[in-house]
């Protein structure tokens, strides 16, 4: 891809997909890709990155890129980053885990065994197989893990957890997580903002949003919201056990109560990125509700 496009691509990346699945290490990204320019960064990760940029790509970048159509361009993307997942050149095990994560953007039609169903199953398998899901002061680990280290493996693991409840909702299947086996503290604000202090005052004006701070706090009610989702997915799903009752439903509906958007609207003087979060987040939480109210 010419030069202009990789970099509106990497833009629309960080505008439309970090703050949703924050797995990426913004600090060491952006500024490996300001100070190499995007023809070095053609790995894994950034073909994953694209695969996942690709389904908010305008018009004009699309036509920039010389692809007829998003879908082949997605392809494009799609079969580039798994072309190098195949070949397996010795990848780090958590960049890994962040690729496979974004590769669960592919999709094609239902009956492609490749897509997000079968992708977030690699990368929850991966995490797990490393301890993601394990808080590393109770897990006798032996290896120090250092504090933004530790940010990095908060947000990949409940990035999981998100994509794990939402595509076990879409497709009507069971969960691969289960609370009880995990005991990694949420995420907080912290984990996601203080690497972007790091980001080179270049990179971070092209390619981070200007309201990172409340694009963040959405994500974190995302991430709220889809641990509930998943005590309720449990109730539904289940083939034994006793039957959900009046008191689950209670618990649930209240937790979900508790999450509702603190504001009565969009705001006017929002940006158009945080106003388009803000909605689909809320999407995200009235779609829970009715899902609640047919478990019994």
């Amino acid at each position: 891809m010419p030069a202009d496009v990789c970099d509106d691509m990497v833009w629309t990346y960080f505008k439309h997909v970090h703050f949703f699945l924050p797995v990426v290490d913004a600090q060491g990204f952006l500024n490996d890709y300001h100070e190499q320019g995007p023809h070095k960064k053609h790995d894994l990760l950034f073909w994953s990155m694209m695969l996942a940029a690709t389904n908010f790509a305008d018009a004009d970048l699309l036509r920039r890129s010389d692809f007829p159509s998003r879908k082949a361009m997605k392809t494009a993307m799609y079969k580039r980053a798994k072309c190098l997942y195949d070949l397996d050149r010795a990848t780090e095990k958590l960049k890994l885990i962040q690729s496979v994560i974004l590769l669960s953007f592919w999709y094609t039609d239902p009956q492609d065994h490749t897509g997000a169903w079968y992708w977030i199953g690699i990368a929850i398998s991966l995490a797990q197989g490393i301890g993601l899901h394990r808080n590393p002061r109770s897990s006798g680990r032996t290896r120090q893990i250092y504090p933004q280290e530790q940010a990095l493996r908060r947000r990949i693991w409940w990035s999981c957890v998100v994509r794990d409840r939402w595509v076990s909702l879409a497709k009507g299947r069971p969960m691969r997580i289960h609370g009880e086996d995990c005991d990694l503290p949420f995420p907080t604000s912290r984990d996601v903002l203080q690497e972007l202090d790091s980001v080179a005052d270049d990179a971070r004006r092209r390619f981070i949003p200007a309201d990172s701070t409340a694009l963040t706090s959405l994500w974190l009610r995302l991430v709220r919201i889809s641990d509930v989702l998943g005590g309720i997915l449990r109730l539904h799903y289940r083939v034994s056990g006793p039957d959900p009752t009046a008191d689950d439903i209670d618990k649930y509906s209240q937790q979900i109560e508790s999450l509702s958007a603190t504001n009565s609207g969009i705001m006017d003087e929002w940006s158009d990125t945080l106003s388009i979060h803000a909605y689909q987040i809320d999407l995200f939480y009235q779609s829970v509700i009715p899902f609640l109210n047919g478990v019994i």
